[in-house]
């Protein structure tokens, strides 16, 4: 009986000890960064999750800070509707944790907002109209205003990219066994039946 008394109010002093230290000793781990600071934001703990993770992955040099103060003036993605006044694209971006709600953009457009499309094989460039534009393909979204968290954007300019037409070519059943380091040769063993 006196040994479980003793054990007793041993228990309750180094308890007690320990409640009055906690806040001292946490404060000092805090300062040599071996712990972290809870988040303190209760309105949006997600969205304070989210920007942990973010600044988590930047500090240990897995990401690149989007936020360096530089202003973000355009988007790039690839058509997926075009309606009378406006286009929805797939926005791409380098960003690991880009808000998802972002991928989607629609770009509202007017009848004076200048399209450019670029040859890149001839190093053209000309103004189309809407209608040469469709679905699939890339474009760059260029606005005044800084775009980096709107999913509704009016456009300064719209450019396009006309790559190559490969739809002429046809299709051969084969493997390919060599491909030039250039990329414009390509051996394909051919496949006989």
């Amino acid at each position: 009986m006196k040994k479980t008394i003793a054990f007793l109010i041993t228990a309750i002093i180094f308890t007690g000890i320990g409640i009055w230290i906690s806040p001292f000793a946490t404060k000092q781990l805090e300062k040599i960064n071996l712990i972290q600071k809870p988040i303190q934001n209760n309105n949006d703990t997600f969205e304070a999750g989210w920007n942990a993770a973010r600044q988590r992955l930047i500090e240990n040099g897995y990401m690149q800070d989007k936020n360096t103060g530089q202003l973000i003036h355009y988007v790039t993605g690839l058509i997926t509707s075009i309606k009378d006044n406006y286009i929805v694209i797939d926005s791409f971006s380098d960003d690991l944790l880009a808000t998802p709600e972002l991928k989607q953009r629609t770009i509202y457009y007017e009848e004076t907002t200048p399209i450019a499309k670029h040859d890149l094989q001839n190093e053209q460039k000309e103004l189309i109209t809407v209608e040469g534009l469709q679905i699939g393909q890339s474009i760059e979204v260029y606005s005044e205003e800084e775009i980096n968290k709107l999913s509704e954007i009016y456009p300064k300019t719209i450019v396009t990219y006309d790559l190559t037409d490969y739809s002429a070519l046809e299709e051969i059943d084969g493997t390919i066994k060599a491909i030039d380091e250039n990329g414009e040769t390509v051996e394909i063993d051919i496949e006989t039946e």
